[in-house]
């Protein structure tokens, strides 16, 4: 343009002055503010739907989620553990049936560091359903002082078991009390209490009690187990202590999913996300929630964490489309199923809330920590933490990545569209315009174009809500380039639009003005245009409140500077009614045909 305009003999300052306005119309130098801008909004909304965004550009990423690995308890259920049945003495009964001398409710209640404070429960759900099933019938705090632990060895996920070692006050001797997994702890057992009696647990035994665990994790039902045994008073806290057990019975309790699960698993099937049921549970537990939910129809596509270790991450590599289901997995398992899914090219979020849900929330696209179970060590390994720990919030922060991803797009072309535009516009005005300067616009004109016409719009734009049928597209691939297709051929056949648009008004009326008064409406109307790309305005339901008063506003703006004197510092002249007429025609004209095309571009998507 500077080479054309010193051609052309413009004074030198002159051209370098139009050629430099020129550069900085046609780079929307604004965009990064207003992505950062439509971000931000994005982060508020979510937070407002209890999902806090740590790291930014998460929010985009999220709308690509083709997998979601989530844990069961308090995810998708409400991790608000209750017994429904007891399994002792070799039949299913209630607390009530059992006399309160019974061995198994001294396991329940001092294998357990649940603790009641004002009312309130403090510890593990499944700990708290033990202190409540037996607070009616025993003063929980006074038995275990006078039954005091003297020593224990915590829980973890590769044992799967808790035990502690209490001097019993009635007996005068040492006893140690485990709960943990049905496998787990009957696998640590070599005899079972029955008619208080201690006999062999028998292989035949085992299988029969087996058979019931079945039974129960097949209603849902998460099944807990007891052991104990006598120890001396020599004795040493070491993995001996869950040695030699004498198996007590078990508890059948349930977590019901959430009420909102069953239609957000839909909602994601429907969105092309693959919803992923990860657990410590059994797998016939984790079965039955996972139908009740609608993430499996049937037993095939669950796997165990045993099963996954014979398999191998070959093996897994190999067959992991078939399962959505994987019980009993340790926090290797949880990596190695992230990992894979990620080498497939998938984008892949990740829950978790304990310190060993660490290295698999990092290596997920997106870790999604939980707010109210969760570790600090996992909420600092997470992009995005849900504060109400629900499945329904990943579906409903992965339509607002969605939106914004939308926004993102239609600010783009909007910005694009215009400067694109500009460009040509001043091009062809330098071998037509007959004024003295030789320019349709001077470069006050385009600074101002470019910083109060297109901004104020755009970042109105970021306001936008999500579309009808969001979560009904196919999952937009993260590789896939952002300038598609489709989004080239809007932003060139638009751009071209405009630019016949206000040649066409400078052909008419010979003014640069009336040129200048004409884009700056195209821009305008183009905005209600990119609310929605792909269908008609007429067919967009509700209004973007914050575009309507940003456009009053910069209505307003443009009264100003083309009917008062205050034109005179863009440079601009007195228009004719008859003039200005003729803009608003050819700008209504321009938008009707933007929305027309817009089934016709669509269709070439």
């Amino acid at each position: 343009m500077l080479i054309v305009g010193l051609v052309r003999k413009q004074p030198i300052m002159d051209a370098l002055m139009l050629a430099v306005s020129l550069a900085v119309a046609a780079i929307p130098e604004g965009l990064s503010a207003i992505i950062t801008i439509i971000m931000s909004i994005g982060v508020r909304d979510m937070a407002r739907k209890r999902a806090i965004v740590r790291v930014l550009s998460s929010v985009e990423t999220l709308g690509s989620t083709e997998i979601i690995c989530s844990d069961k308890t308090g995810t998708i259920t409400e991790n608000k553990m209750r017994i429904r049945e007891l399994y002792y003495n070799g039949r299913t009964v209630s607390a009530e049936e059992l006399d309160k001398t019974n061995p198994l409710f001294f396991a329940m209640m001092l294998a357990n560091d649940a603790e009641k404070n004002h009312q309130k429960y403090i510890g593990d759900p499944t700990e708290i359903a033990l202190y409540e099933c037996l607070e009616d019938y025993y003063d929980l705090d006074d038995f275990r002082d006078a039954n005091p632990r003297v020593g224990e060895i915590p829980f973890d996920s590769e044992r799967k078991m808790m035990t502690t070692v209490n001097k019993m006050a009635d007996f005068g001797q040492f006893f140690v009390w485990t709960k943990g997994s049905f496998d787990s702890v009957i696998d640590r057992c070599t005899k079972i209490l029955e008619n208080g009696e201690n006999h062999e647990l028998t292989e035949e035994v085992a299988q029969r009690l087996k058979s019931v665990e079945i039974e129960k994790s097949s209603k849902a039902y998460r099944v807990l187990a007891f052991a104990y045994k006598e120890v001396g008073n020599d004795f040493k806290i070491d993995a001996s202590l869950e040695d030699g057990l004498i198996f007590l019975g078990f508890t059948a309790m349930i977590d019901s999913p959430r009420t909102d699960v069953k239609a957000a698993i839909e909602a994601c099937k429907t969105a092309g996300i693959r919803p992923i049921m990860i657990t410590g549970d059994s797998d016939t537990t984790a079965a039955a929630v996972a139908k009740e939910v609608g993430i499996i129809d049937s037993d095939e596509g669950v796997i165990t964490g045993s099963e996954l270790d014979k398999m191998g991450e070959d093996g897994l590599a190999n067959n992991i489309e078939k399962y959505s289901v994987y019980a009993r997995v340790s926090p290797m398992n949880k990596l190695s199923i992230v990992n894979i899914w990620r080498n497939k090219g998938k984008i892949v979020a990740m829950t978790g809330d304990g310190v060993n849900d660490a290295p698999a929330l990092k290596a997920a696209d997106i870790g999604v920590g939980m707010g109210i179970s969760g570790t600090d060590v996992a909420k600092a390994e997470a992009d995005i933490v849900l504060m109400n720990d629900s499945f329904a919030t990943i579906v409903a922060a992965i339509g607002e990545g969605r939106k914004i991803f939308d926004n993102i797009k239609n600010v783009l072309t909007y910005l694009l569209t215009g400067n694109i535009a500009e460009v040509l516009i001043v091009f062809i005005g330098m071998f037509i315009v007959s004024t003295n300067s030789g320019e349709m616009f001077n470069p006050i004109q385009l600074l101002y174009i470019n910083l109060i016409t297109d901004s104020i719009p755009a970042i109105m734009l970021a306001y936008e809500k999500e579309s009808d049928g969001i979560m009904r597209r196919p999952v937009r691939k993260n590789s896939k380039s952002f300038f598609t297709k489709f989004l080239n051929l809007r932003i060139v056949f638009s751009a071209l639009t405009k630019t016949c648009a206000i040649i066409g008004v400078y052909l008419l009326t010979n003014s640069t003005t009336c040129a200048f008064f004409a884009l700056v409406l195209t821009e305008m109307a183009f905005a209600y245009t990119c609310r929605n790309l792909e269908t008609p305005i007429w067919r967009i339901r509700g209004i973007n409140k914050n575009l309507n008063i940003g456009m009053f506003v910069l209505l307003l703006i443009q009264l100003v500077f083309f009917f008062t004197p205050a034109g005179a510092i863009l440079g601009l002249e007195s228009m004719t009614i008859e003039n200005a007429l003729i803009c608003i025609a050819i700008v209504l004209m321009v938008f009707i045909l933007d929305e027309l095309i817009k089934p016709v571009l669509k269709h070439l998507k």
